[in-house]
């Protein structure tokens, strides 16, 4: 397979005498290479996890040019692309690895590709289109394809002319199942938990077993049921535990907890910062040492 680009017959520095170079465009944030398909982003991914051993070599794009199959230009744009939103490693000019969690991808990809798409989705949470996706759908719960590239295009300070590679971070979100299109309106909308994405700095591509997934669900519980108690109102009475007491973050509402025939009052604060499982966690060993003394 080859890409769109490879009848070029001139490489990029091989101009006709008398052409005059278009000005560089400047753009807030990168977009994909113009001249490949959001397809062969993938493949030119998958060429470079091949040809890097798993990440464990550092490549050029002309090392992994053959395994991708496509013209050098292309992979080497697609390459810089990757390299910008933080997917690949780069050690000398123009030599690459894979990061860690897209080797985890691919190995995920081996065994069950709808897994794994949920995985890569994850990594680009970290991207900056990720991070804007998630922006956008905090403000409405859908929006039509054509407001979703404006909105992308002009965060990204791009034009008319980049509509194609718009198009494609829009693919990249599809594929990662971060946004998906309602049936019903034709529109856009969010497929992930907006606040589960925006707490997580560094997304585990870890696939969950049952006990896992049990685990999870309880510890989703009990942060349920901590936050419904922060939201309470404040008991006058209570007495203020400082975080260098017991809890690493400030506090700011009050809670109650209560534990067998002992009532505890915590006044504590929380801000967006705050480790949500971590208070929980602090508070029960605070009830364990006083149940248990």
């Amino acid at each position: 397979m080859m890409d769109e680009d490879t009848s070029l017959t001139e490489s990029p520095k091989e101009e006709k005498k008398g052409r005059k170079r278009s000005p560089k465009q400047i753009l807030k944030y990168p977009i994909p290479f113009r001249k490949s398909s959001f397809e062969n982003h993938l493949v030119v991914l998958k060429a470079l996890n091949i040809g890097s051993n798993k990440g464990n070599n550092f490549v050029s794009y002309a090392d992994i040019a053959p395994f991708a199959q496509l013209h050098e230009v292309s992979v080497s744009g697609v390459l810089s692309f990757f390299n910008q939103i933080g997917l690949t490693e780069e050690s000398e000019r123009g030599k690459y690895k894979p990061i860690s969690e897209v080797v985890d991808y691919f190995n995920i990809l081996e065994w069950d590709q709808p897994e794994a798409e949920i995985a890569f989705g994850k990594i680009l949470l970290n991207t900056w289109f990720g991070k804007h996706a998630i922006q956008i759908f905090q403000m409405t719960p859908e929006i039509s394809k054509d407001d979703l590239v404006r909105s992308i295009g002009k965060c990204a300070q791009a034009d008319q002319s980049n509509q194609s590679q718009i198009n494609n971070l829009i693919k990249f979100l599809e594929y990662g199942k971060i946004i998906g299109v309602n049936e019903n309106t034709n529109n856009y909308h969010l497929l992930i938990n907006p606040k589960e994405s925006i707490n997580s700095e560094n997304p585990s591509l870890d696939v969950k077993s049952p006990e896992k997934e049990k685990r999870s669900l309880e510890e989703n519980a009990q942060k349920e049921s901590l936050e419904k108690k922060i939201d309470s109102p404040r008991n006058e009475s209570s007495n203020p535990i400082h975080k260098n007491d017991f809890l690493p973050s400030t506090i700011n509402k009050g809670q109650s907890f209560i534990s067998g025939e002992i009532n505890i009052n915590l006044n504590v604060t929380i801000d967006e910062n705050s480790d949500i499982d971590k208070i929980s966690e602090n508070i029960l060993k605070l009830k364990e040492k006083i149940n248990n003394p």
